[in-house]
């Protein structure tokens, strides 16, 4: 088959780039096109050159060309997904999964598609994209370092620690992939041999911002503050346009307006394009520092660009979560309390849930309950949530309405799983803490599988509640929570929620309300050692004193000793607020009884 004069030409299109000479190509481009405007490879080219040489809108237009003229022509497509990048990644996702229908094991695809999954929040099809890759190329470290990375983000640091040990065995110089194994190895557990990696790394590259940031992190997980400001301290001085490390450091050192960092910190800011992930972070750091300054109105001002510029990355949809509770709602007031079908009542080792919307005290009840010398943590733990969803994918139903049709060996089978899973945390506790507080969506689950778990639902006055997610920055997960009116309809949808697991199931369950706690710790952490069969040890009222490993948006706050000072919050909003949230105190009065 004989091919048009357009595909000589291209050959002189490639001589030129090599040679460097864009212009030149470019102009051989333009040429080809002008003879052969139909020709779509010539398009395609064109708008190669062009996005070189930086001319993005006009190599955007020359691309659109190519793949309208020959819609197989994967490669344009490819390149217009590397260009939609950051300004629409929905665009980016579209491209990159139409590569894949045409070529799918197009390496550079897989790759993209998964680092723009991940920075969704898509983690499940970000692994599966990243696998694939590594699958294809197993001898490259890239598509190892980027599960391994999108597997931390996805809270399972177990294997993302094997995913990056195998970068690193690949090309032992890959700094990203040191990095995000240290990080790696801190969530898992594992804090001494990540600060070891870290501090050799800084003996062969000092200065290294990017370390002493995440030696940073480490401090600050492991409860030891001084250190994790000296380490962001040092992480700003070494790059001094360091958002993310301007942003631990404000929250670590307690910052106010008048710090003299807080002004280097709003430089850096106001230098950034709003809506991108830096700014985000700043703008969060910002609203702190001003709250924690009484500069009420400012704080708000810049909380809600923070949540406005996040919502508009996270997908979120909140019919689908509507739906969810809803079924929920159905099944159980439907059937009325089932009779508990999983483990046995000698398991190894007992569960504790502690549920309830995320910052409505979760994490100072743990600490508090983890002083106790019978209790232990596994933290917020995916285990019970990844099982149910692989279950129901595994057997083609639908969750909670195919939970009646299940073989008791399948519920046993998930029931054994999990306290296995708990087991071998336990480490000689009788009690283990699983601390996910959307766990609240599996409590009617929880109940039928485990007949000894000890549920404790957290509850929270919903103004101070909301208003504290508004505050925290969840990165893509809590993607209602970025928005006042979504957060109050998720908001009222958990507590019809919590009312049917109250008529079902409340006396296997125990309420306790924050206020009650912080305002009296010694009755309120008696009476939950009383549910859990234990006697009371007063070192349950000093949880700041322990050194435990917490990564969650508390971990700032739990290092200090027990208080009242985020009681009443709102108030300071209150004027600043909307409708919806305010009228939750209303019509939402959760957690009141005891």
């Amino acid at each position: 088959m004989s091919r048009g004069t357009g595909h000589d030409g291209l050959d002189a299109v490639l001589a030129a780039v090599s040679n460097g000479d864009l212009e030149a190509a470019a102009q051989r481009c333009r040429q080809i096109t002008t003879e052969e405007p139909e020709f779509a490879l010539g398009h395609h080219y064109l708008g190669t050159v062009l996005s070189l040489s930086g001319d993005a809108d006009a190599a955007r237009a020359a691309s659109l060309r190519a793949v309208d003229i020959d819609p197989s022509l994967y490669k344009a497509h490819f390149n217009l997904g590397v260009m939609a990048e950051g300004a629409d990644d929905g665009e980016a996702l579209d491209r990159y999964r139409t590569v894949l229908e045409l070529s799918p094991d197009h390496f550079g695809a897989l790759i993209n598609l998964g680092n723009v999954l991940s920075r969704l929040g898509d983690y499940d099809e970000a692994i599966r994209r990243f696998s694939r890759a590594a699958e294809l190329e197993p001898k490259n470290p890239l598509p190892h370092n980027n599960l391994g990375s999108a597997l931390l983000r996805y809270d399972k640091p177990e294997q993302a620690v094997r995913s990056l040990r195998k970068a690193l065995s690949i090309d032992p110089t890959y700094d990203e992939a040191r990095l995000n194994l240290a990080s790696a190895l801190n969530a898992a557990g594992q804090p001494g041999e990540a600060v070891r990696i870290l501090e050799r790394h800084l003996e062969t590259s000092p200065a290294h911002a990017e370390a002493e940031n995440a030696l940073g992190v480490i401090a600050r997980d492991n409860g030891d503050m001084q250190s994790a400001k000296a380490w962001f301290r040092a992480a700003v001085s070494h790059r001094p346009d360091y958002a993310l490390a301007y942003g631990n450091l404000a929250d670590v050192a307690r910052l106010k307006a008048d710090d003299p960092v807080f002004a280097d910190l709003l430089a850096v800011r106001n230098d950034l394009p709003e809506g991108g992930t830096d700014r985000i972070a700043l703008d969060f750091a910002c609203a702190g520092v001003f709250d924690r300054s009484g500069m009420y109105e400012e704080a708000f001002a810049a909380l809600m660009a923070a949540n406005r510029a996040r919502r508009s990355r996270v997908p979120f949809d909140p019919a689908r979560r509507r739906n969810q509770i809803d079924r929920l709602v159905r099944h159980f007031s439907g059937t009325g309390k089932p009779a508990a079908t999983g483990t046995s009542m000698t398991a190894p080792v007992r569960p504790v849930f502690i549920v309830g919307m995320p910052r409505s005290g979760t994490t100072l009840l743990e600490q508090m309950l983890c002083a106790h010398d019978a209790i232990t943590t596994v933290g917020e733990n995916r285990k019970l949530g990844d099982s149910v969803s692989a279950l129901w994918s595994r057997l083609g139903t639908s969750y909670p309405a195919g939970l009646d049709d299940l073989p008791q060996s399948e519920l046993a089978r998930l029931a054994d799983e999990y306290i296995d899973h708990l087991a071998k945390a336990a480490n000689g506790h009788t009690f283990v803490i699983d601390k996910m507080p959307n766990n609240y969506l599996h409590v009617g689950l929880i109940c039928r599988l485990f007949p000894t778990a000890r549920v404790i639902h957290m509850r929270r006055d919903p103004a101070d509640n909301c208003l504290s997610l508004l505050f925290a920055d969840f990165g893509t997960r809590m993607g209602y929570s970025y928005d006042q009116q979504e957060l109050s309809e998720a908001f009222r949808d958990y507590v019809r929620l919590a009312d049917c697991w109250d008529t079902c199931f409340g006396d296997r369950m125990l309420a306790v309300q924050y206020e009650h706690l912080v305002a009296e710790p010694e009755p309120g952490i008696s009476r939950v050692l009383d549910y859990l069969g234990l006697e009371f040890d007063p070192a349950c009222l000093r949880p700041h004193d322990r050194d435990d490993h917490i990564r969650t948006a508390s971990v700032i706050q739990v290092r200090q000793p027990i208080n009242t000072s985020s009681v009443g919050r709102w108030r300071r909003y209150e004027k600043l607020l909307s409708p919806a949230i305010l009228g939750l105190r209303k019509s939402s009065p959760v957690g009141v009884k005891e």
